[in-house]
Parts: structure tokens; sequence; C-alpha cells
């Protein structure tokens, strides 16, 4: 386990994107609001719930912001990743409505990686309930993509490569977003000290023959999402990684 000293979190801003969240968000929010100096809360819901808001709001160094409606997930990223800039911080955590944060993982994240240079984005290591992924203490390695929660996004490189792409709306905005961070010589480096706990895209359970495998359980509206910006990430990127999109029809092709 990495000794974790302070790594002045002052430089480390926060964005948590919701849609039509209950009250656990309040308890998921607790879970790292202590990790970073500030944190915008971006309600992408048509409805906001004010009692959930209201409670959300008693959160100190807590920024709640709503349009009233669903802008999706890269244009409140790219708002967050603005407001962080703009109030001269280093990294934007960013984090989904469902994910709760292990404690001091923003420093260990901060201390494992100080030594890494063109960093764009520092991964924790994502538990979800089924635990699928194997994790592996005191490794610190670079992974090719990585889930949007739990991330600290280098404001440098954002400056750089440039925003979220916001027509993607929300499947496959961080993939996009970590290609094209590679493409220009930034770094994905993943930290499996630092757990996330998050729980991906709906993962239901099924037996299939002998074994156990994780499908995604999705509305019909987000597989559209899914499967319309898979087609204009391969049209963009199957150059860079043709493993990448044999891979995604391999999963598609078990999940519908």
């Amino acid at each position: 386990m990495t000794n974790s000293v302070n790594l002045n979190n002052s430089l480390v801003a926060g964005i948590v994107v919701l849609f039509n969240p209950d009250d656990s968000v309040v308890t998921n929010i607790n879970s790292y609001i202590n990790q970073i100096k500030e944190l915008v809360v971006y309600d992408n819901s048509d409805s906001p719930n004010y009692n959930v808001v209201n409670l959300i709001k008693t959160i100190p160094s807590v920024c709640y912001y709503s349009e009233n409606r669903n802008c999706g997930v890269g244009c409140a990223l790219n708002y967050g990743a603005r407001w962080a800039i703009k109030n001269k911080y280093r990294y934007l955590l960013t984090m989904d409505q469902d994910s709760v944060a292990s404690p001091d993982m923003i420093n260990i994240l901060l201390n494992s990686t100080k030594n890494i240079n063109k960093k764009g984005i520092i991964a924790p290591f994502y538990e979800n309930r089924y635990k699928t992924e194997n994790q592996k203490m005191n490794l610190v390695s670079e992974i090719p993509f990585a889930k949007t929660s739990g991330n600290l996004l280098n404001l440098s490189a954002f400056a750089e490569v440039g925003k979220f792409k916001d027509e993607y709306f929300i499947d496959y905005v961080d993939l996009e977003y970590c290609m094209r961070l590679r493409i220009n010589g930034f770094k994905i480096v993943q930290v499996h000290d630092a757990v996330l706990y998050h729980n991906e895209g709906d993962l239901e359970k099924r037996k299939f023959i002998f074994s156990d495998i994780y499908p995604w359980n999705h509305h019909p509206q987000r597989w559209f999402y899914k499967i319309r910006n898979l087609l204009f990430l391969e049209e963009e990127y199957k150059q860079h990684y043709p493993w990448f999109f044999r891979r995604e029809k391999i999963k598609y092709s078990n999940s519908l």
C-alpha cells in the first residue's frame, strides 16, 4: 500500500454528473468531498428532485448547477473542466452519481504517479458488486482506456487536447477522450491501490454453459446511443485501435 502523504489536494476540484438521483447520492458525495477542494454538482435531470438538491446543498464546498435539461455527459464534463481551469485547479476528479471513493483515494492517485510525465488521466481500480476485475496491489500501470468515474483529469492535457465531445451525449464519451489523449502523447495511468466502488452499465450476472458472464442490462434508448456512438468512434479511430472494435462487437453479441 502506498504511504499516503497529502499532496496538496487544494489543486484538485471535482465534478459529479447527476441524472434523477435518489438521496443515496449524498452518501456517495461524502465519500470524497473531503479529499478535494471544491465540487461542482451538475444536475442533468429534466426536473430536479429538490428534496435531494437541498440535501446536496448542505454539503460544504459544493457548487450546484442545473439547466433543467439533460445536456449529456460530455457537456457536463466540459463545464466542470472549464470551471476548474478558471479557478486555477490542476486536476479535475470526474464522478458518476452512484460511485463511492475509498478513503484517501485522491492522495493515493497523486502520490503513486508523481514521477510519471505526460499524464492525461490518472484512474483508480474499479470494483463492481460482482468483483469481476482482479486487483493487483502496489501496481501502477499504463492502460489504454479508463472509465469516466473516479478519474483525475489533468487539466493541462484538457487545455491541449480539447473538450469532450458533446455530440456523443453519453456512451463512449470517456473512451473517445482516452483515444484522443493517447494519440496526442498523453498516458492513461491506473493505480490499483486507489479503489473506486462503481457499478458499470447495470451489469447483470448470467450463466453461460459452465461459466458466469456479466452482460450489460441497458434500456433500449441506451443501446441506441451505445451502437450509434460505437459507429462514430470506429469511423474516426479504427486505424489506431482495430483490436478494440473487434472486442466491442464480441461484447455486444453476448449482451443483445
